[in-house]
């Protein structure tokens, strides 16, 4: 690497052509006045080379012309990754060792492949870049980091597990008084219960796809129409639900500690 590194995980963007543009014109700005230091000498291997790669639609090119990339992002079905990478001759002939470097790379399909790196022997221009870039694309974030954490995931886990063990509870009460063995309420609550969490294996990771789906780390066009309602529906049927599971728990408890009174 070279002496000086800056870089961040991107998370939770919205990007569209426009945030792109902008990208690319600051970009394109800190190419051309380093270029221009050297006089414009692309034999120069400190002379700048801004390319751009592409990924949609199950197939990628890597391009030269910040236009040609944007007919792409326009036409495509689904953009799965968009990269920006500006660096120095020499920075490409020594494996990133010296030069200058900047990499912006966003991938809607793999979140750990969002980030940003800059890299130069010129701290002050490492800083500033890292900097008026990060600016731009904050400006891009979206709240979709209330959905995606921890805590989301494991409210659906334990919600899952609690909502299991309610229908277990409401089966066994239906099931039981025909049973003509000993312990039915029990036999039939335990029998609900492991046949519950062997379909719950299945359905808690469609339940998290469902989640990276609808509240993305990083997505490149709007969601619209039919998906945007999907997504509305979604959220209105997990607080429901949510709502509906907190509620029948409290139930349940106030009817056992009123018969643990009397």
């Amino acid at each position: 690497m070279s002496q000086y590194l800056r870089d961040e995980t991107l998370k939770n963007l919205n990007l569209s052509e426009t945030s792109l543009q902008e990208l690319n014109t600051a970009l394109l700005k800190f190419r051309d006045e380093e270029n221009a230091g050297i006089n414009n000498d692309n034999a120069n291997p400190k002379f700048l080379l801004m390319t751009y790669t592409i990924r949609f639609d199950n197939k990628g090119f890597k391009l030269y012309e910040f236009d040609k990339a944007m007919e792409y992002f326009s036409s495509s079905k689904e953009v799965e990754r968009f990269i920006f990478q500006l660096s120095s001759m020499e920075y490409s002939t020594f494996l990133k060792s010296r030069g200058k470097g900047i990499e912006i790379r966003f991938d809607a399909k793999l979140p750990n492949n969002c980030f940003m790196v800059v890299d130069d022997d010129n701290q002050g221009w490492s800083d500033c870049a890292f900097l008026t870039l990060k600016e731009i694309i904050q400006k891009y974030a979206n709240k979709n980091h209330i959905v995606r954490n921890a805590l989301v995931v494991s409210s659906i886990q334990i919600l899952g597990v609690l909502a299991g063990v309610l229908v277990s509870l409401w089966i066994a009460s239906k099931t039981s008084p025909k049973l003509n063995i000993p312990y039915p309420y029990g036999i039939a609550f335990i029998v609900s219960l492991i046949i519950f969490s062997n379909i719950w294996v299945y359905l808690y990771p469609y339940l998290l796809r469902i989640v990276n789906i609808y509240w993305p780390n990083l997505s490149f066009k709007e969601m619209k129409g039919f998906r945007k309602f999907v997504k509305n529906t979604v959220l209105v049927i997990f607080v429901t639900g949510c709502g509906a599971i907190i509620f029948g728990i409290a139930n349940k408890l106030y009817g056992f500690i009123t018969a643990f009174i009397k």
